[in-house]
């Protein structure tokens, strides 16, 4: 009976515990402490791990039915002590110690310490890149501030739907995303503070360029603009023309990305700056040039894009920057250096599943194989692409559904299989009409137009040439010459040289 207090507030601490926890927890002399340890040691209860002052319960299922029998108020007061405790010795750099008392003070029914815990074990994982993780903690915690309103301030409650929405839209969930920044949104304006309504907003023009919907980020993204060169924030400013360019760049308007990103590079040079926003611009421009056929520039900017990204930790545009330079090392798109593009293809995804981003999954998978395709192993890429292409189609991505139709296009040329890539670039095409979105359709055109040219079909050119005066009024030089090797190659088949 008498050892009984020390058996319970072991079960509160958990399956394992040390020795000086206990002892602050509890608050009684150290000797007689130790007598009550070394008794249930005795009985079996509990283990000592060698001679470092830690313990266990001998069987997890003991420790259960020891919590389960403490009582409802002195369960909470124990909890509540651990929390403190653990507050006080507990290693604050690790996430864990963050989890640990979010889950103590929650047990105590302490909402609010409860709130701030969950919300910097979120914070330290999404810094982590462990964005599985982090929507955990970040979904605890608005469940708990729905569930106890009381227990914060509607700025405090606002902070923790905005970073939930931010971390979605870091791990592609879209849809959610969306709903959190514009409760947040609504917010902000209803209380009339314009410059978080402009941050806001930033975030919600990116979460709806993640789900394609272009107009909807152009809205959001133009009304940002508009408000920080009205505030003279130059910062605000280029984040927001990283933004519009890479929306502009994937509706075929490739004129408009060249102006937006480079204007946000020159902001970035003439102000100093080197965080996110300029990893970013460089990472923008590179995306510009590339559109615009020039793989070197864009390798130069998108490298430079690399270092900063590294030099603040950043492994999304790490992982994104490697993919791009792979891209751009292609021979159907760039230098023709498939080693180094393979490398990078490999590169970015070693990242990417480590930081379990998988936003950027599909187009490096595609690249890797598209890689494969162009070095002979048919067989290998084909089986890769179709497995990419299932995944994007569950998870509905059909921007990346795009170049898998492509590079199975272009595969499928190769080999000379053209009803099989008639069959899929048609696929392709409808899901441009039913989607609306215009990006990559040059590409899949053209295979098509090559494709039904070599099964005999005469009128395939005109739509071709229409396709051709679009990406030169656009500047998407790169698909233009993606047009121009069609219609030369139609015209060798037709004897018109």
């Amino acid at each position: 009976k008498a050892i009984r207090p020390t058996l319970e507030t072991a079960a509160v601490l958990g399956r394992r515990f040390d020795f000086d926890t206990l002892l602050d927890v509890i608050g009684e002399p150290e000797a007689q402490l130790v007598d009550a340890v070394d008794a249930l040691v005795k009985r079996r209860l509990l283990r000592e791990e060698g001679e470092g002052g830690v313990y266990d319960f001998s069987h997890d299922k003991l420790r259960e039915v020891v919590y389960r029998d403490i009582g409802g108020a002195r369960r909470r007061l124990l909890h509540r002590s651990v929390a403190e405790s653990l507050e006080r010795y507990c290693d604050r750099e690790t996430r864990d110690c963050d989890a640990q008392l979010a889950e103590h003070y929650e047990r105590a029914q302490v909402w609010s310490r409860a709130l701030h815990f969950l919300v910097l074990a979120a914070e330290h994982s999404q810094a982590l890149f462990a964005m599985r993780d982090a929507l955990h903690w970040f979904d605890r915690a608005v469940a708990l501030c729905e569930a106890h309103p009381e227990s914060l301030d509607e700025r405090q409650r606002l902070a923790i739907y905005e970073r939930r929405g931010e971390a979605r839209a870091q791990a592609g969930q879209t849809q959610g995303a969306v709903a959190d920044i514009r409760l947040v949104i609504a917010a902000l304006r209803a209380g009339g503070e314009r410059e978080k309504t402009r941050d806001a907003l930033i975030q919600l023009g990116m979460a709806y360029r993640r789900a394609d919907q272009y107009e909807e980020a152009t809205a959001c993204l133009t009304e940002a603009l508009a408000e920080s060169h009205a505030m003279n924030d130059e910062r605000h400013a280029a984040d927001t023309l990283y933004h519009l360019g890479t929306v502009a760049w994937s509706t075929g308007r490739n004129d408009q990305a060249i102006r937006f990103h480079q204007q946000a590079v020159e902001i970035c040079s003439r102000t100093g700056c080197t965080d996110l926003i300029a990893v970013q611009a460089w990472h923008g421009r590179g995306e510009a040039y590339f559109a615009n056929a020039e793989p070197a520039p864009a390798i130069e900017c998108y490298m430079r894009s690399l270092e900063l990204a590294r030099g603040i930790g950043d492994k999304s545009y790490e992982s994104e920057n490697l993919m791009m330079v792979g891209h751009a090392c292609l021979g159907t798109k760039g230098l023709g250096d498939y080693p180094r593009a393979m490398a990078n293809f490999e590169a970015a995804l070693d990242i990417a599943r480590s930081a379990d981003l998988q936003w950027h999954f599909g187009p490096t998978l595609l690249g890797l194989d598209h890689a494969r395709a162009c070095t002979g192993r048919y067989g290998e890429a084909w089986t890769g692409m179709q497995k990419t292409l299932h995944w994007l189609e569950s998870l509905r991505q059909a921007r990346y559904q795009f170049i898998a139709y492509d590079f199975l296009g272009h595969l499928l040329l190769d080999l000379g299989l053209n009803e099989l890539a008639v069959e899929h670039l048609e696929r392709g095409c409808t899901l441009g009409r039913d989607t609306g979105i215009p990006y990559w359709r040059a590409a899949i055109h053209t295979h098509l137009a090559v494709a039904r040219s070599r099964l005999g079909q005469k009128d395939v050119a005109p739509a071709l040439q229409v396709t051709l005066a679009q990406t030169r009024r656009t500047s998407e030089r790169y698909m233009m010459v993606r047009c121009l090797d069609g219609l030369a190659e139609i015209a060798l088949a037709a004897g018109d040289t």
